[in-house]
């Protein structure tokens, strides 16, 4: 994986271009630091953008949140089930690289050609009965964000299917999470909505 500065880069690719199914290796190993376990560097195949959230991927053992460099803020962008953080998005763009994480042994990702997409593919918050609270914050190095979603029927636990694990900054910018109830520090934290 290559960490790049905003702005323009030039790449240019030789080669056939994938088309088809295809694999993306990921692999699980169990440490006796759980948060350390299953992350996966992957990148985009196609010459095209895909979608995180189309039906044409088939994950096993693989956590639904996304996690990818923002260049612009120093920071990842998560998303999950719908909803962004840091600008995070369901696009992965052609040759872009992003991290998954696996949660079980023999984890599976991968995609068919019917995950490309034409146009930009936005944040969808497709979530029904959502309330959304934002947290930001800045200083001179930089921003970070979290974002605590209310929905009916989320867990006060990490839940992978609706929760986006913070990752930490490889440089010195603020750092923001909220916390879920097993301790786990979160970029985008589902919790129960209730009236």
């Amino acid at each position: 994986m290559v960490f790049a500065n905003p702005g323009v880069i030039l790449v240019d690719v030789h080669g056939a271009i994938f088309k088809g199914n295809q694999s993306l290796p990921v692999t699980f190993t169990k440490s006796e630091n759980a948060e350390s376990d299953g992350w996966n560097a992957v990148g985009n195949p196609y010459a095209s953008a895909i979608n995180w959230d189309s039906e044409a991927w088939t994950k096993s053992n693989i956590s639904n949140a996304l996690y990818k460099w923002n260049s612009e803020k120093g920071q990842y962008s998560s998303y999950v089930d719908g909803i962004g953080n840091l600008n995070g998005s369901p696009q992965i763009n052609s040759c872009e690289s992003f991290l998954v994480k696996a949660n079980g042994a023999s984890p599976i990702l991968s995609i068919s050609e019917d995950a490309k997409v034409i146009s930009r593919v936005e944040e969808t918050e497709k979530i029904v009965e959502t309330s959304i609270l934002r947290l930001k914050i800045h200083n001179v190095r930089g921003e970070d964000e979290t974002t605590i979603v209310w929905r009916k029927g989320a867990n006060l636990e990490f839940v992978d299917t609706e929760d986006a694990l913070k990752i930490k900054s490889p440089i010195e910018v603020p750092f923001l999470a909220s916390i879920s109830g097993n301790g786990a520090d979160l970029s985008i934290n589902s919790l129960e909505r209730t009236n």
